[in-house]
């Protein structure tokens, strides 16, 4: 699932210098490449390239001291403030495409899981569609387009692996909504299948296995 054209790593109105506050406490500057942004239950966080790292990284908004744009030279030291307003968030140029690489995760892991029992029904189509519109509340999106492009989200082994991986291990996503949404998802054809069951329950175990050993 590509993520959308405004965030490329190399537009330059995307670049911050971010001082910021790790888990133990330690401050330091990060040079990064904005490409995401996602209001998550525990604040808002920002999927970045940090061209330090030359790697993805995640950073929580909370934690950053301030904020330096090297497009306009503004210095911000209200760096969630400035954040959830920014335009990424509120006005990406494709919500739809945006709405699902915030959620992608989810996605592929519900798709996996409606076809456990040999067929994606309808209901468990609307189901999918459901978990991203409830994931994006803010953004206004064309329903249309949001359909025709699940329609075309076939997650294979590799992308199960990943979603776990990263829901996992560096809760990429919102494991409880995920949660939600696959209780309803196993209800939503009138046929509660044992295959889907016993591949929700096995989610559901690696992704607290993966919560635990983080902690």
């Amino acid at each position: 699932m590509a993520v959308p054209d405004n965030q490329a790593q190399g537009d330059a109105s995307l670049v911050y210098h971010l001082t910021y506050t790790d888990s133990e406490g330690r401050e330091s500057l990060r040079v990064v490449t904005l490409r995401r942004i996602d209001a998550t239950r525990d604040g808002l966080k920002l999927f970045c390239w940090c061209h330090a790292a030359s790697a993805n990284r995640q950073f929580k908004a909370d934690r950053i001291r301030e904020v330096f744009c090297v497009a306009t030279g503004e210095v911000f030291d209200a760096p969630g403030n400035y954040f959830a307003e920014h335009p990424m968030l509120t006005a990406p140029r494709d919500p739809e495409a945006y709405a699902l690489a915030t959620c992608r995760h989810e996605v592929n892991l519900l798709t996996i899981l409606a076809a456990a029992d040999g067929e994606v029904h309808e209901d468990e189509q609307e189901r999918i569609l459901v978990h991203v519109y409830d994931r994006v509340p803010h953004l206004v999106l064309d329903e249309g387009k949001l359909r025709r492009r699940l329609s075309k989200v076939v997650p294979d082994v590799a992308a199960f692996e990943a979603a776990m991986w990263r829901m996992g291990r560096f809760r990429d996503g919102d494991s409880v909504a995920l949660m939600r949404s696959m209780r309803k998802l196993i209800d939503a054809d009138g046929h509660v299948a044992a295959a889907e069951i016993a591949f929700a329950e096995e989610i559901n175990a690696r992704l607290n296995l993966s919560a635990s050993s983080a902690g």
